[in-house]
Parts: structure tokens; C-alpha cells; sequence
């Protein structure tokens, strides 16, 4: 290999030094991917005045935990709650439909306590139960700073026994004279 290609290769690594680290990360909360849906889907009310269902909902680990709850609108509920509980109690007030959000810490079975009254014995609701999970930090990697510094250091000592071997390949000793 020429001298100005072991430079330009050096050159080149050299460059590379402007990238001071790397880092790996587990893609979650904090970024642009959805969230695993527990349950998603309407549940029908038929023959009650006064309705209180239960939808159990296995949240896979720490994280934040979306439900919301939707009148169907067919026909419309006169009232509509919940709440989420576990099997020690509820872990937040009762309240209307809408979206109630619950921090978890580890995996649990949530269940959504709701409540209605119905205009004729008839309803029609929409639960949605969604599970992001927390991000985990990222993980350092070792800095390409030093990494760089080992790359060189190996290329040059074996351009350097390279050398050192092609030299000494070439030198011969003849012995002409004996020994006594």
C-alpha cells in the first residue's frame, strides 16, 4: 500500500471523529409509535334501565394506560360513567364518558367499571383501552472517539510488522568462514 493511501485512509478515519458518541434507545412513549390496544370495540346494553358492566383489560407492564369511553348514541344513554379499579378498589373517581388516563408501574389486570341509564332498556357504547409503555433510557455505547484511536492503533501496527517483515525478507547472511 502507498504512503498517500495509508494517508488518505488515516484522513478519512480521522473525519470520522466529529461523531463524539452513539447511543441505542428502545423506541416508546416518546416517540412516534402507537400503543398496544387492549380493547377496542362498542358494547351493547339491552333490557336495563339502570346498566353497570365490568371490562377486565391486561396492561403488559409499566406504563400509561388510555380508556376512553364513548356513547354509542343509539339511542343516546341519559347517563354514562366509570371508572378503573383493580381487585383492591378503584384507583380513580367515577366520571363521565370520556378519556381517563392511569400510570402503572407494573404489569396489572384493570378493569373499567361502567355505569349507564338507558332512555328505554336499550344502549349502545365504545370502549377504547390503549397501553404505551414507558421508554427505557438510552444505553451508552462505547464513543466512536475511542473507537477510532483502536482502529489506528491496529492498522498501524500491522502496517508497521508489514513493513518490518518485507525489510527483513530481503536481508541475507552468508557465513564463509568456519567456525574454529
Amino acid at each position: 500500500m502507498s504512503r498517500t493511501a495509508i494517508l488518505s485512509l488515516l484522513a478519512g478515519l480521522a473525519a470520522l471523529c466529529g461523531f463524539p458518541r452513539a447511543e441505542a434507545t428502545v423506541l416508546g412513549a416518546d416517540t412516534a409509535t402507537p400503543g398496544t390496544v387492549l380493547f377496542n370495540g362498542p358494547v351493547m346494553v339491552e333490557n336495563e334501565i339502570d346498566y353497570a358492566g365490568t371490562t377486565p383489560l391486561a396492561a403488559p407492564g409499566s406504563g400509561e394506560l388510555y380508556v376512553t369511553l364513548a356513547d354509542g348514541n343509539f339511542p343516546t344513554f341519559v347517563s354514562l360513567q366509570f371508572a378503573l379499579a383493580n381487585t383492591a378498589g378503584p384507583l380513580d373517581p367515577l366520571g363521565n364518558a370520556g378519556l381517563q388516563t392511569l400510570d402503572l408501574t407494573a404489569p396489572a389486570t384493570i378493569y373499567v367499571d361502567v355505569f349507564g341509564t338507558t332512555q328505554a332498556g336499550d344502549g349502545l357504547y365504545t370502549i377504547d383501552a390503549t397501553f404505551v409503555g414507558n421508554s427505557t433510557s438510552a444505553v451508552p455505547l462505547q464513543s466512536s472517539g475511542t473507537s477510532l484511536a483502536a482502529g489506528l492503533a491496529v492498522l498501524l501496527l500491522g502496517l508497521y510488522g508489514g513493513l518490518r517483515s518485507d525489510q527483513r525478507a530481503g536481508t541475507h547472511a552468508t557465513v564463509t568462514t568456519a567456525v574454529a
